[in-house]
């Protein structure tokens, strides 16, 4: 299945929520000073989605393969058990508004400021993302998963995932380091697959601090649902027809 590129993204974030979360009062020199940085971010920003839908194959209790490409996690195989199709993905804030952000970086204010308008880039490559799946894909309800979101699937699995995507450098600008990590620094990648019940990787991590938790966590989730054996949803439950 061929890979497709979503980079027609316009970048207007709300600049009162902005402000807000980064206490600038009204009226103030910050509110002039961050009003010209988000203006100069509107004017360079990109953001970029790759997405491939790829055929799901189970492959174990513990694997699954995806498009013949293998990935090892309980959590992700119970997940995509019955779903005759997810999407590999990747999104990103942009090299063109990190490259801008990078004249700031010596002041600790406005790089602060900077990081902000950065996460807004890619929460809006995610929003048209999102948008995109629900309009052309048939997915009506659906999760995600990353690699490094749980130690069930480590950041080793970045390779085989973007080994599904290709040469997302070319694409969107996107490319690992030799630690796995993404550049841009403001970038996500995962699989995305129909869901009957929305699941969110934060349900199963117990960190309290976490900036971007989306769900609070389920103490025995992991056992109640993922677990093998008798008690594991995992080996009871009722194989159904294929979703989407």
């Amino acid at each position: 299945m061929e890979t497709i590129i979503v980079d027609d993204m316009a970048f207007d974030p709300e600049a009162g929520a902005l402000r807000r979360r980064l206490l600038i009062e009204d009226g103030s020199e910050d509110e002039r000073d961050f009003g010209r940085m988000l203006a100069e971010a509107r004017s360079v920003a990109r953001p970029k989605a790759v997405f491939r839908p790829v055929l799901v194959e189970p492959a174990g209790p513990d694997r699954v393969l995806l498009e013949g490409v293998a990935f090892s996690s309980r959590v992700l195989a119970v997940n995509l058990e019955g779903r005759g199709r997810a999407l590999a993905f990747a999104l990103t804030s942009g090299r063109e508004i990190e490259t801008w952000a990078e004249a700031y970086a010596s002041d600790a204010l406005l790089s602060y400021w900077c990081d902000a308008i950065l996460e807004a880039a890619l929460l809006c490559a995610r929003e048209r993302f999102d948008a995109v799946v629900t309009g052309t894909m048939g997915f009506e309800k659906f999760s995600t998963m990353s690699p490094g979101s749980l130690e069930d699937w480590p950041i080793s699995e970045q390779g085989p995932l973007f080994a599904l995507l290709g040469d997302t450098q070319a694409a969107v600008g996107i490319r690992l380091t030799d630690s796995l990590l993404m550049l841009p620094r403001k970038s996500v990648s995962g699989l995305l697959f129909a869901v009957e019940e929305r699941f969110e990787s934060c349900q199963l991590c117990p960190r309290e601090d976490c900036p971007n938790r989306r769900l609070p966590y389920e103490s025995g989730l992991m056992e109640r649902k993922f677990a093998k054996g008798p008690r594991g949803a995992y080996a009871s439950r009722e194989r159904g027809k294929r979703a989407p």
